[in-house]
């Protein structure tokens, strides 16, 4: 194993010693090594550790150890439309709208024409930036 790996895991194992949830885009193989490197590394084995898959874009298996869900309070949570029921959904909506009509999003955009991205692209506004097709 290089040392750029163990680094690696070093630093994984140490941002994810105290992590409730990990929202997981990957998958695969990068999964069961980050498992590999967090779960071990706990700093309380009786705290929940709530793993959920979002995306496979690594792969669509991951070799995952029996020993990860004995060895803390770990939860594998899938996030699509099959893992949450319709009311819960509509019912987070209903949820939404009424925080919004209580108190206002307020969303802080720059739009700039996509002919200036490079320009613009390392500026620091604290918006958002939205790049429009130029007209």
């Amino acid at each position: 194993m290089g040392a750029d790996v163990k680094a690696y895991q070093k630093e994984l194992a140490q941002a994810g010693k105290d992590v409730d949830i990990i929202l997981d885009y990957l998958w695969g193989d990068v999964t069961a090594n980050a498992m590999q490197a967090i779960i071990p590394n706990r700093l309380h084995d009786e705290q929940d550790l709530k793993w959920i898959e979002i995306g496979s874009s690594a792969g669509q298996t991951a070799p995952i150890i029996g020993a990860a869900f004995r060895a803390v309070r770990l939860q594998l949570i899938g996030s699509g439309q099959g893992s949450v029921g319709v009311h819960a959904i509509l019912q987070s909506f209903e949820e939404i709208l009424k925080a919004e009509k209580n108190r206002p999003f307020v969303f802080n955009v720059q739009v700039v024409p996509l002919s200036q991205v490079e320009s613009i692209w390392h500026q620091k506004s604290g918006n958002r930036l939205v790049f429009s097709p130029d007209m």
